[in-house]
């Protein structure tokens, strides 16, 4: 029998969500420190980001660096990375509200899992599809891939499936086309975030309590040592 989720109407702050935005928000605070041969000062490295080559040695995702030199490490690093304060900002923005909801109505252990599934998908989505020269950073793929999770998870089958497609594809399409408006976004990362969202979304069954335990810790050490791999980078490269 298929179980639907447990929706948790509880509106308390939801803890992971909140320090999964504090990991994004130190690593920004440790990218824009990294020594930039660029000679641009701390401050505006803080509200600007660093340069395209420091967050190409700290992890960000390109073909030339990810599939062409087997770096696929940087599936994972680059969903961590953000390019500016204002880049932070929009996506803690948009995590908190998607992460919350999502970790009060069905519980942080699929709130991880999703992101990390879907951040990966999205960043070789990018990686395949996308300018092979051009780095591409952000949690946004993962965002993305949290919010077509959130319209497809419950569905019992393809009907189901179709009808909230058609609920929510209004909101689905204004969220992926939006951001077409700003320059250098990563599109083909949006895509695979949300699609793979709508699919994991769809495949979820609630499963029992030990697997997800099992599910959650796992994509928390998954995501641990994304940052810890950045860490490192930017140890090596010096402050």
């Amino acid at each position: 029998m298929i179980r639907r989720p447990n929706w948790n109407q509880n509106q308390s702050t939801p803890p992971i969500t909140l320090v999964l935005l504090v990991v994004l928000t130190i690593l920004y605070l440790l990218s824009s420190s990294v020594f930039d041969a660029n000679g641009v000062s701390l401050w505006q490295r803080f509200f600007d980001g660093s340069s395209v080559l420091v967050l190409a040695d700290l992890g960000a995702n390109a073909k030339v660096l990810t599939l062409d030199q087997s770096e696929y490490w940087r599936l994972l690093t680059a969903t961590l990375l953000h390019g500016s304060i204002v880049h932070l900002a929009m996506n803690g923005f948009s995590l908190w509200n998607l992460g919350g909801q999502l970790e009060r109505g069905i519980g942080w252990q699929e709130l991880l899992f999703a992101f990390v599934i879907t951040g990966l998908s999205g960043s070789a989505m990018g990686a395949f599809f996308g300018n092979p020269f051009v780095v591409s950073i952000g949690a946004s793929g993962a965002i993305f891939g949290l919010l077509g999770f959130l319209v497809s998870v419950g569905t019992r089958d393809l009907a189901g499936l179709q009808r909230q497609l058609s609920k929510n594809g209004t909101m689905v399409a204004v969220a992926l086309l939006l951001p077409m408006l700003i320059p250098n976004v990563d599109h083909w990362a949006h895509i695979g975030g949300v699609a793979s969202g709508l699919v994991l979304g769809f495949c979820y069954r609630h499963p029992p309590q030990a697997i997800r335990q099992l599910l959650g810790f796992s994509s928390a050490v998954v995501l641990l040592a994304g940052a810890g791999m950045i860490v490192v980078q930017a140890l090596r490269i010096g402050f």
